[in-house]
């Protein structure tokens, strides 16, 4: 049981990992598509 444990909470800490990594990418490149944006329109008049 104590083994059987163990792995389920490794496999839960690499999707926690992942999903976490995934987050963080998916923010920042949301806060550039908005930089980009803001940038476009303060460029045309």
């Amino acid at each position: 049981e104590n083994c059987q444990a163990q792995a389920t909470m490794n496999v839960f800490a690499i999707i926690c990992g992942f999903a976490g990594v995934a987050l963080v990418i998916c923010v920042a490149l949301y806060f550039v598509g908005r930089r980009k944006r803001n940038r476009r329109a303060t460029h045309v008049p």
